[in-house]
């Protein structure tokens, strides 16, 4: 066991697996860095598309919220006018209600 230890040839083969194992390593190292930048751009695009998403939401609900505002105000002058149309309606039948008892 000793003479194959210390032989020429396995020293020669441990050595030369030992740089075949290196550069596999160097290489999957290179593979996994790419990987990390193409995921570190993905993520970059992914941040700014959802900031993009949240401003759209924070101008929708500011619309939403001025359409609100406008409907009420639309709503208020048809109830106005719905109401100063039953008082003069009122008036003109008390109004005509007086003619007809005399």
């Amino acid at each position: 066991m000793t003479e194959i230890i210390s032989s020429p040839i396995f020293i020669f083969i441990t050595g030369l697996t030992e740089v075949i194992l290196l550069i596999l390593l160097v290489v999957g190292l290179v593979y996994v860095i790419k990987i990390l930048k193409n995921l570190n751009k993905i993520s970059d695009v992914v941040y700014n598309e959802s900031v993009k998403i949240a401003d759209d939401i924070d101008e929708a609900r500011d619309d939403v919220k001025e359409g609100i505002a406008t409907t009420k105000k639309q709503l208020r002058m048809l109830l106005g006018a719905l109401t100063f149309k039953k008082v003069i309606n009122m008036l003109m039948e008390s109004t005509s209600g007086k003619k007809n008892k005399k």
